[in-house]
């Protein structure tokens, strides 16, 4: 975003969230020429905005109740865009359209918070937040340390090893970087509790995708799991 607006300083920069369910833009944040983002503190990404004219949204905690503001849950949307559901899908819709309070919501598996300003933000998604020695890890976090501290845009860290279902440490990669994975490590250290220092970083030349062209954590977990060299598992295809 500071690229563009060195670049095209005259630009307006919309900055959209919104998931299928509930129409791709719902929320939003705008940047008017010159000034200055909301951004997600010690994350280095915008805020995702307040929402649109005809949209409510909630930070739900387990207990489907909103949270108090600057508390983390998940994140929950209202209104007359919502779609009817999941084709042929009537547990999964009844699961992920429940009515809270007489009114229908959609739950998004986003971890959010809401600023006291009123503006929303995306913390990671509810699958990608593991337990690690008694400590909750959300993945993206680190991710958006790593990115910072590389410069790379491609970066994934996913859980490894695990035993029974339960994480016993964390693996990062990165795409196209030129420090060294203690270089990197190092700088997590000064930033992170130790507990969420990746044991290793593999420098690869491509984070995977799948289909939809989301980051693909369990291509690399095939990897770690089948005790391939991602280097040369990516380079390979």
């Amino acid at each position: 975003m500071r690229a563009w607006q060195a670049a095209a300083p005259n630009s307006v920069i919309d900055n959209l969230y919104g998931p299928t369910e509930a129409t791709v833009d719902c929320v939003g944040q705008r940047v008017e020429p010159g000034a200055t983002p909301v951004v997600t503190a010690s994350r280095g990404v915008l805020a995702i905005g307040v929402p649109h004219p005809g949209t409510e949204l909630r930070v739900l905690g387990p207990d489907r109740r909103p949270v108090q503001g600057g508390e983390t849950g998940e994140l929950a949307i209202g209104g007359s865009q919502l779609t009817l559901g999941y084709l042929d899908a009537p547990e999964l819709t009844a699961q992920r359209f429940p009515e809270i309070e007489g009114k229908r919501w959609y739950l998004t598996g986003d971890i959010a918070m809401r600023d006291g300003s009123g503006f929303f933000h995306h913390l990671g998604r509810i699958d990608n937040q593991i337990k690690l020695h008694g400590h909750r890890v959300e993945l993206e976090e680190i991710e958006a340390h790593i990115r910072t501290i590389t410069g790379s845009a491609e970066v994934a860290v996913v859980a490894w090893p695990s035993a029974d279902g339960v994480a016993l440490g964390i693996v990062g990669f990165m795409a196209r970087c030129g420090m060294s994975q203690r270089g990197v490590r190092e700088a997590l250290r000064a930033r992170l509790p130790s507990h969420m220092v990746p044991s290793a970083i593999h420098e690869v030349g491509a984070i995977p995708l799948d289909a939809s062209g989301k980051l693909d954590r369990r291509k690399l977990i095939s990897w770690l799991e089948a005790g391939t060299d991602a280097g040369d598992a990516i380079a390979n295809g």
